[in-house]
């Protein structure tokens, strides 16, 4: 009976063991997951003013370059209450939009390479476009944005893509396998369709489903977004142009930032 009492009791603390073990691997692999989701966010926000500028081929546009231009933007800055940001322009594009980013102390103001004519020939779409974008600096959520995407992206860098992996990896060998040992005269498909493909399915649909998630979350995110700027922008004289703005996007299908900023 004494044998048996200490037994008992030896098991329990062994089984004790395995269960804080098992909790400690399990806290330390979310742990790391969390921190390669953070590190790997931080890393994608503080280069995103540096693609956007790679990839949309901007450019300073120096004050003397366009007196009038600048001097606009500036009273615009002023009746935002906002500092005045660095215009850059986007060579070669015909475009008449804007685009917010980059960090304090001063944010960047991208401009379409067509906005100066904007400006000349419809000023009220041209105030809009920039009352909106200033807009984003005076409601503060061009960082928050930016790093919200910047976590977007790095999730799926993350669990997304290396679910979608596994699952494609797994079926690819498990079929790879079929196949050798059909050359070898073992057939054995039946293991491939009620095993190999049921659990690769169920990967993909596991990334799936969070792919699908980032992609709502994000969507919801950049639309509060938008609803606030055009909020503070109308109430700055910018509605009849923003009304011109969202009707003209509408029939024509309205840009969005990428996910890569």
């Amino acid at each position: 009976s004494e044998r048996s009492g200490h037994a008992f009791y030896e098991q329990g603390i062994a089984d004790r063991r395995t269960v804080i073990e098992c909790v400690m691997r399990l806290i330390c692999g979310h742990g790391l997951i969390v921190l390669a989701v953070v590190g790997g966010a931080l890393i994608i926000y503080r280069t995103h003013a540096r693609r956007i500028r790679r990839r949309q081929h901007l450019t300073p546009l120096a004050p003397q370059t366009d007196q009038t231009f600048s001097a606009a933007i500036g009273e615009m800055a002023d009746r935002a209450g906002v500092s005045i940001p660095a215009v850059e322009i986007a060579q070669g594009d015909l475009g008449t939009d804007g685009q917010t980013f980059g960090f304090r102390p001063r944010y960047k103001l991208r401009v379409g390479g067509r906005l100066p004519l904007l400006m000349r020939r419809a000023p009220q779409l041209f105030r809009a476009t920039v009352l909106h974008e200033l807009a984003h600096i005076a409601n503060g959520d061009i960082a928050r944005t930016y790093f919200t995407q910047s976590i977007a992206v790095a999730f799926v860098i993350v669990l997304v893509m290396p679910l979608a992996g596994t699952a494609a990896v797994s079926l690819a060998g498990a079929f790879v396998r079929r196949v050798s040992s059909m050359l070898n005269g073992q057939p054995g498909w039946v293991t491939f369709f009620t095993q190999a493909i049921p659990t690769a399915g169920l990967l993909f649909a596991q990334a799936g489903i969070l792919l699908v998630v980032i992609a709502m979350l994000r969507a919801s995110i950049l639309r509060v977004r938008e609803m606030y700027a055009d909020w503070r922008a109308a109430l700055w004289g910018a509605e009849p142009g923003l009304l011109e703005i969202l009707n003209r996007a509408a029939r024509s299908g309205a840009k969005q930032i990428s996910w890569f900023g």
